[in-house]
């Protein structure tokens, strides 16, 4: 836990208020597939962070 503040602000205009990401062009020119699951990716994602505080 952190006793720091928390300051909401503004989103950029430019940043994107839903994320679609689309993987079509890696799969056809590069053959790539996911071989990591969301719910699995977004553990080890945070675990990362966790471990790493100096960048968080």
């Amino acid at each position: 836990r952190s006793d720091s503040e928390i300051v909401f602000i503004d989103r950029p205009t430019d940043d994107p208020t839903v994320r679609q990401p689309d993987i079509t062009l890696a799969r056809t020119e590069l053959g790539w597939e996911p071989t990591v699951g969301f719910e699995a990716g977004l553990e080890r994602t945070i675990e990362w962070f966790r471990s790493h505080p100096e960048v968080g």
